[in-house]
């Protein structure tokens, strides 16, 4: 992340799951929102694009970012 940034993840609310009875499972579909702020002089928007292009690139490799 650029030293002069800002990224809040808003996490929402997870809602109602989804069910599986056999094994018994919770399904949840989880929407989460980046608000995401860059303070450049002229190379402001190339360095937002490289931001959000690195961001997209670890979500699409691991969707869970480590987790399960």
């Amino acid at each position: 992340m650029p030293t002069a940034s800002i990224l809040i993840l808003r996490d929402g609310e997870p809602g109602e799951p989804e069910v599986t009875l056999s094994p018994l499972r919770y399904h949840y579909q989880h929407r989460a929102e980046l608000e995401i702020v860059v303070e450049a002089g002229s190379g402001r928007a190339g360095a937002f694009d490289d931001l959000i292009t690195a961001i997209g690139t670890e979500l699409e490799a691991d969707r869970t970012l480590g987790s399960r």
